[in-house]
C-alpha cells in the first residue's frame, strides 16, 4: 500500500462536504506505480482539516450528515481510480473519541460496498513515563477492529512531544504502544507499527526534522561523533559546532530500522513508514 498525502476533507454547510487537495493528485504517478508493481494499492490519506468540535457534533449526531460525508469521499475515490483511504481523524475529547466508531461504522460499510480499503490513523501515547493511553481506549480499539482494514499507528515524535532532545521511538515504548492497544493479539495484523524515515537535530535553539539530504550536509560539514543508545536502541550524532556550540542529531540507520522491523515481527504487526523520500535510499535494502 503507497498513501499519497494529497486530500483532504472539509465540511461547508449542512449536508455539504468538500474534497480539496485535488490539484495535487498526479494521476501520471498512479500510471507508473500500478505498471511497476501491479498488486499495488494507493490509497490516499485524507485529512478531516478545518474541522470545529461543532462541525464533528453535527456530523456525529446526524445519519443523513455521515452518508453524506461517507458518500463524497468514496465518489471522489472511485471517479478517480483510487483503491481506498488512510483516514486521519484528531479526536480532541472523550465525546469525540466515543463519537468516532459511529462514525466509522458508516464510513466502513460505505468503503465495502464499493470494494475499498480503509486504513485509521492512531497517535501513540503521549508520555512513557506516566503511562497515559492512546488517544482511542483498548474497547474502542476493539471495537473498531472489525472495521477497518488496518491501523497506522503513529509510534514516532516521542521526544519532541515531550518538548524535550531525545530518541525519537524507543524500542520499549513502541512496543508498550501496541500491547496497550491489544494485550491479547487479537488484532495484531491490523495494526501497521509506525517507522520513521525523518530524524531531527536539536540545538540550544531548538528542534528541527530533517531530511535526508539536509542530514548528510550537517555530517559533511561538522565533525560528528556516533554513538548507540543501546535503552531507546537509536543512533545519535554529537557535533561541535562553531562558538563551542553543540549539536545533537538523531536519525535512523540500517541498525534502528533493522531492530523495529523485527519488533514487529515479534508483536504480529505489520509496518507503516513515514515517510518515502525522507530517508537514506539505502534503507529500503531491509524491506
Amino acid at each position: 500500500m503507497v498513501s499519497p498525502v494529497w486530500l483532504q476533507i472539509r465540511r461547508k454547510n449542512r449536508l455539504k462536504y468538500q474534497i480539496t487537495g485535488t490539484h495535487d493528485v498526479d494521476k501520471g504517478w498512479m500510471k507508473e506505480v500500478r505498471k511497476a508493481n501491479k498488486d499495488v494499492q494507493i490509497l490516499p490519506r485524507v485529512l478531516f482539516e478545518q474541522w470545529t468540535s461543532n462541525d464533528f457534533k453535527t456530523l456525529s449526531g446526524s445519519e443523513n450528515e455521515i452518508e453524506t460525508m461517507a458518500s463524497t469521499l468514496v465518489n471522489f475515490l472511485t471517479t478517480n481510480n483510487m483503491d481506498g483511504a488512510v483516514i486521519e481523524l484528531w479526536m480532541q475529547t472523550a465525546a469525540q473519541r466515543s463519537d468516532v466508531i459511529h462514525v466509522m461504522s458508516h464510513l466502513s460499510g460505505s468503503f465495502r460496498d464499493r470494494d475499498l480499503t480503509i486504513i485509521f490513523v492512531i497517535p501513540p501515547p503521549n508520555n512513557l513515563e506516566s503511562g497515559i493511553s492512546t488517544s482511542i481506549s483498548r474497547e474502542q480499539f476493539e471495537k473498531l477492529a472489525p472495521l477497518v482494514d488496518g491501523f497506522s499507528l503513529m509510534t514516532y515524535d516521542y521526544s519532541t512531544g515531550l518538548g524535550k532532545t531525545g530518541p525519537n521511538a524507543p524500542i520499549d515504548w513502541m512496543e508498550r504502544c501496541v500491547k496497550k492497544l491489544d494485550p491479547d493479539a487479537k488484532f495484531r495484523s491490523k495494526i501497521l507499527l509506525g517507522l520513521n524515515f525523518y530524524g531531527y537535530g536539536y540545538r540550544a535553539s531548538g528542534s528541527d526534522s530533517l531530511v535526508a539530504s539536509q542530514f548528510l550536509k550537517l555530517i559533511q560539514d561538522f565533525p560528528s561523533k556516533v554513538i548507540w543508545e543501546n535503552d531507546s536502541q537509536e543512533h545519535f550524532i554529537m557535533q561541535e559546532l562553531p562558538d563551542k556550540m553543540q549539536s545533537f542529531l538523531a536519525f535512523p540507520t540500517l541498525k534502528s530500522i533493522s531492530v523495529r522491523i523485527e519488533l514487529a515481527k515479534k508483536l504480529g504487526t505489520g509496518i507503516s513508514i513515514w515517510e518515502l523520500g525522507q530517508g537514506l535510499d539505502y534503507f529500503y535494502d531491509l524491506l
